[in-house]
């Protein structure tokens, strides 16, 4: 069998695109009418950085008879920067590319052998964070049906940005956008900047803790960890 690469923007990667590149080959042996189990790998080690890239997936599609799916999703500023001052504000675009990617397998993964009815999602670190914010997201709902964790939960005391507003601010100063304007005033601003600009930005969070990350925005993540994971208790008892 086989793995499949889905690329997307990603901050501090090998890969800057906005728009996600399918990559695969269905391989001698596999029909129409063959199902494989579909693992899709989550990158862990940092919200700010690393890639799915180098995970080649090909050993554990063969050894498990699966489809294996690694994926690049946004990082930093780009993937978990609060892109406003209100309370209403979208974020975690960095998850929002991974529901992406989880709808295009849902939509096209029958076309390489694999079973959009057996997807299960696994990551490490900050990846498993990821997996298990997307456990109890109502964005993602349906999108896959098992998930593995690998150190790493929603409960970690480094899986949420806790001052997201505080990066937001600084970031805003230093691009000279307005502190006190609208949401939609900032994000013109935003959009106005180059991205070497954004990037260029220079913030200061406390030591050990998530500078850009996940955050509770009301949507993907519509409370705190330990909240939501109460109120899905059934998916956690199995």
């Amino acid at each position: 069998l086989f793995s499949i690469t889905l690329v997307c923007v990603s901050l501090l990667s090998l890969t800057q695109r906005s728009d996600f590149v399918r990559a695969g080959v269905l391989p001698d042996g596999i029909g129409p009418q063959t199902k494989y189990p579909v693992i899709v790998y989550i990158h862990g080690e940092s919200y700010e950085w690393n890639s799915g890239n180098p995970y080649d997936g090909s050993i554990l599609a063969s050894y498990g008879q699966v489809i294996v799916v690694t994926l690049n999703f946004r990082l930093g500023i780009l993937g978990f920067m609060k892109p406003g001052i209100s309370d209403h504000t979208t974020s975690n675009f960095g998850l929002l590319d991974q529901i992406a990617a989880l709808q295009w397998i849902k939509e096209n993964i029958g076309a390489f052998g694999g079973d959009a009815k057996l997807v299960t999602v696994m990551g490490q670190g900050t990846g498993a964070a990821c997996v298990n914010f997307l456990m109890v997201s109502p964005v993602a709902k349906g999108l896959f049906h098992r998930a593995i964790l690998m150190s790493g939960s929603a409960l970690s005391d480094w899986a949420l940005t806790q001052h997201p507003l505080q990066s937001t601010m600084q970031v805003l100063q230093g691009l000279n956008c307005p502190l006190n304007g609208e949401n939609d005033e900032v994000t013109a601003c935003l959009r106005r900047k180059r991205y070497s600009e954004i990037l260029g930005v220079k913030t200061a969070s406390p030591q050990f803790s998530t500078r850009f990350g996940p955050i509770v925005d009301g949507l993907v993540i519509p409370n705190m960890p330990h909240k939501v994971m109460g109120q899905y208790s059934d998916i956690f008892s199995g």
